[in-house]
């Protein structure tokens, strides 16, 4: 028997009607009130009501009429094999509240809302009426709840659009700065950051003067290593390396191929999954922003990825940012929305505002050849990997975590072997992520022999787990807490085992550095040399946190005001759902 026709038996008939009410079942029959009519003509109104919740458009509407919150709890819920004990709720930052009010509760007064309304998730038992109270979601809606939250709408958008986006002339700009650095562009010796007088110098030249795209521009040319820190006549110098003349020698669209790749090369799982949406597109042609962030979630969701809990709607923003400075596409924001030029003026000036996009014929171009720049390995039947000279230290490294070495020159050799494919599973891989790292990277298609081979030596390793445990010695009462929050197994009176990245997810700890004042003249004091020194700080009442990367810098700071520390002292404070960088 299904949880949802479990569940639905127990309900009364305006309970039921009810939950038909939600569903938008409208054509609800009424009952014939007789000891011998009334149970047959019950269930055959619960067999309807189940039909109807099964239609696969019907779920995708009722889910996409749900909240973000709503949704990304069904989703966690989807990724948990649809049952989370109530135990485990407080390890995916979800509260009982936000599950809403099931059907049954009806009889206190309350009026059922929620998933627990709506019945995609239900309260039971682990082991049918026993066990650990859990909520899982009806095997009846889980395919369908799939196909809603996997799949994706139509962003295209046929009305007038306002274009915003003016590419910055990138390409001239890098140019401009690697003539700065040939004679060496002077940095402050502690900041490592591009002295006052000289950074106006360059922006000047720069088709966007501000310290931020300077910054920018100087990033890219780090990333692309043709510049580089030197030390000259006791002074730190940005000078560019021997690979700036050999980009400079370059077309102007392979130098453009070259800075997408560096771009792509420190994207996430997430903004690859970005890129790879785009390519989906067509050329030419306005999106809307919104629902092609939808569209990218949901392909995360179909990869099974733990990113999908935590997705950015900022990856999405970045990428087309990107796009739009190598003048790959267009932004802009929709002109019945905007109601008066002062408003464009202000859109226009925004960084990260617009509405909708466009991609450039040329982007596909540049797309294909990226991807293709990245595979630099090929892997034979005989079990050997070949590495290119361009395989980057990253791919290196993943290549020793599951095969050996076998030749080390200008072209590397490895082999993968059953005894290097058994480290790299002790080691924590499984079959599939040795079999991903093979295909994202490979220019040609894996051998059939390899996947099947590799698969087989994964399946050899036991079932037995040696595990990692926290072991707790505590009073008994506080013992009982603690199992509310944490799956522990008493080993003992008062004693117990638990998981032990269950218990730094419960309980977790950092390492901050903290300025303690005594008096608020004094620490207003304090805020005002900080910001006028740019150094990141949070405020807490009389409390100053501080980055350990920007400690030496505040002393400096302080130091230069006359302000002199007592003693510099490194505290660990208890981190909660809101992390101590948060502190306003």
């Amino acid at each position: 028997m299904g949880l949802l026709l479990k569940y639905l038996k127990k309900l009364s008939v305006d309970e039921l009607k009810a939950v038909a009410s939600l569903w938008r079942i409208n054509d609800f029959a009424s009952y014939i009130h007789n000891d011998t009519d009334f149970n047959r003509k019950k269930q055959e109104q619960i067999n309807e009501i189940i039909r109807r919740m099964r239609e696969e458009d019907r779920i995708k509407s009722v889910v996409s009429a749900l909240s973000d919150r709503e949704q990304h709890i069904l989703g966690t819920f989807a990724l948990n094999n649809w049952v989370i004990s109530r135990s485990e709720l407080a390890l995916w930052d979800i509260t009982e509240d936000e599950l809403g009010t099931s059907p049954s509760a009806q009889q206190t007064g309350k009026q059922q809302k929620g998933l627990l309304g709506l019945l995609l998730i239900v309260k039971s038992r682990r082991y049918k009426d026993v066990g650990a109270v859990a909520y899982a979601v009806p095997e009846e809606l889980r395919d369908g709840i799939t196909a809603a939250l996997s799949s994706e709408t139509n962003a295209e958008v046929h009305c007038d659009i306002h274009i915003i986006s003016e590419p910055h002339r990138i390409m001239d700009d890098i140019i401009v700065f690697l003539s700065h650095a040939n004679a060496g562009i002077p940095l402050t010796p502690s900041l490592r950051k591009i002295r006052k007088r000289c950074a106006e110098k360059i922006m000047r030249e720069l088709s966007e003067q501000s310290q931020r795209y300077l910054l920018f521009i100087r990033r890219i040319c780090e990333m692309l290593e043709i510049v580089r820190q030197n030390t000259q006549n006791r002074k730190i110098l940005l000078k560019t390396t021997d690979k700036a003349e050999k980009f400079m020698r370059k077309s102007r669209e392979e130098r453009m191929l070259e800075i997408l790749h560096a771009f792509s090369r420190t994207y996430d799982s997430v903004k690859r999954t970005v890129l790879d949406e785009l390519r989906k597109l067509k050329p030419d042609v306005w999106y809307d922003r919104i629902l092609f962030e939808r569209n990218v979630r949901s392909a995360v969701f179909r990869k099974r990825r733990k990113e999908w809990f935590y997705f950015n709607k900022s990856s999405v923003r970045k990428v087309i940012q990107h796009l739009v400075l190598l003048g790959l596409a267009d932004i802009g924001t929709l002109t019945d929305i905007i109601d008066n030029s002062n408003e464009k003026e202000e859109t226009a000036s925004a960084d990260l505002s617009f509405d909708v996009f466009r991609l450039k014929s040329a982007f596909f171009g540049f797309y294909e050849r990226a991807k293709g720049y990245e595979k630099t390995l090929i892997v034979q039947p005989n079990f050997e990997i070949i590495a290119f000279p361009e395989t980057s230290d990253e791919v290196m490294f993943l290549l020793t975590r599951f095969a050996s070495l076998k030749k080390a020159d200008r072209v590397a050799t490895f082999v993968i072997t059953k005894e290097s494919v058994m480290r790299a599973v002790e080691s924590g891989m499984s079959a599939d992520e040795i079999l991903s790292v093979l295909r994202e990277h490979a220019r040609n298609d894996i051998p059939q022999n390899i996947i099947f081979t590799i698969r087989s030596w994964c399946d050899l390793l036991g079932k037995t787990v040696l595990k990692r445990c926290i072991f707790i010695r505590t009073e008994p009462e506080i013992m009982e807490i603690l199992k509310k929050w944490l799956n522990i197994a008493e080993v003992a009176d008062g004693c117990g085992l638990c998981d032990e990245d269950a218990f730094h997810e419960l309980i977790r700890t950092r390492d901050v550095f903290v300025i303690e004042v005594d008096d608020d003249a004094t620490a207003a004091a304090v805020e005002s040399v900080m910001k006028e020194s740019g150094v990141n700080v949070r405020k807490h009442a009389n409390l100053f946190l501080i980055e350990r990367s920007d400690v030496s810098e505040c002393v400096s700071a302080l130091r230069r005001r006359g302000m002199l520390l007592i003693m510099e002292r490194k505290c660990r404070c208890k981190e909660d759902k809101t992390s101590a960088a948060d502190f306003s």
